[in-house]
């Protein structure tokens, strides 16, 4: 259980960070923070996924 709530405080620090890349990004960095934003994404698939895993 302990793990759960490890993962979703994860999830909840990656989502904050992706809304905040969203707020930095302007016209002329949109290319450059492209690449953390899905970096992060693809964090948060896999944290979400063992997440699943660890209610299952």
């Amino acid at each position: 259980m302990s793990r759960l709530i490890e993962f979703r405080k994860a999830e909840q620090a990656l989502r904050e960070q992706l809304a905040q890349l969203d707020r930095l990004q302007t016209d002329n960095s949109l290319a450059s923070t492209h690449g953390h934003e899905a970096e992060g994404m693809r964090l948060l698939g896999e944290i979400e996924a063992l997440a699943n895993e660890g209610q299952a």
